[in-house]
This record gives C-alpha cells, structure tokens and sequence, in this order.
C-alpha cells in the first residue's frame, strides 16, 4: 500500500537482508529475494482495488509462487534429489510441511492486515485517499 512504488519493492528485500545478516546467509537467497520480488508484484496489482478476496487470492499465489521457486531452488543442482523429474517432484514433497505453515501465516496474516487497515479506514476517515 506504499505510494512510492520503490519503497515498496525496496523495504522487503531490505528487511530480508538484515534478518539474513542475523541468522546467515545462504547460497539459495537468489531464489528467496526472487519470489519475494514477484510476490511484491502481485500486491502492485492488487493495491490499485484491493478486497479481502484480492488479497486472500494474492497471498495464496504468493505462498504457492514461493514455494515452487524455492523448492525448485533447492533440488537445482542438489546432491540430495536426482536430478531428473522424480527429483523435483521429491522435492516439492520434502517441502510440503514447510509450505502448510507458510501459506497458514500468509493467508491469516493477510486477513488481519487487511482487516486492520479497513478498519482503520472506517474509523479514521482521513486516510482515505480522495
């Protein structure tokens, strides 16, 4: 919801960087940082008529997007999945676990992001862009 469309590609890409610094960095953040860029994308178009449904639907394709890339990420060149159809899909499978609680997170941290900003819209009608 920025209205500097940098500072909206710009301040997730940063926050994942300082959080990388703390925990570590990895060899796979090419794959990370791209996903995180593609899913900023889908809130672009989402921002110019955002509803709960456009949102829900944005974070599923996120969390999905996410997921496909990464886990695609990590059997690329992998001495741990063959590297071959059965590999990948072996992959995707090992990531499930992980993909549960990501889409989870996304879409009821959506629903609560959404739901506060309306919120705070009705309740502070100045906000609201004329």
């Amino acid at each position: 919801m920025f209205s500097n469309r940098a500072i909206g590609f710009i301040a997730p890409l940063a926050i994942m960087f300082l959080s990388d610094l703390i925990i570590g960095l990895h060899p796979l953040m090419y794959a990370v940082y791209g996903s995180l860029l593609l899913i900023v994308l889908i809130g672009q178009f989402i921002k110019y008529n955002p509803t709960l449904l456009r949102a829900l639907g944005g974070a599923l394709a996120g969390s999905v997007l996410f997921y496909l890339i990464t886990n695609a990420a990590v059997w690329y060149g992998s001495v741990h999945y063959a590297q071959d159809f059965s590999g990948l899909i072996s992959s995707y499978i090992a990531g499930l676990p992980f993909f549960r609680g990501t889409l989870v997170g996304d879409l009821l941290f959506t629903a609560v992001f959404f739901g506060s900003y309306k919120f705070a819209e009705v309740k502070f009608p100045q906000l609201v862009k004329a």
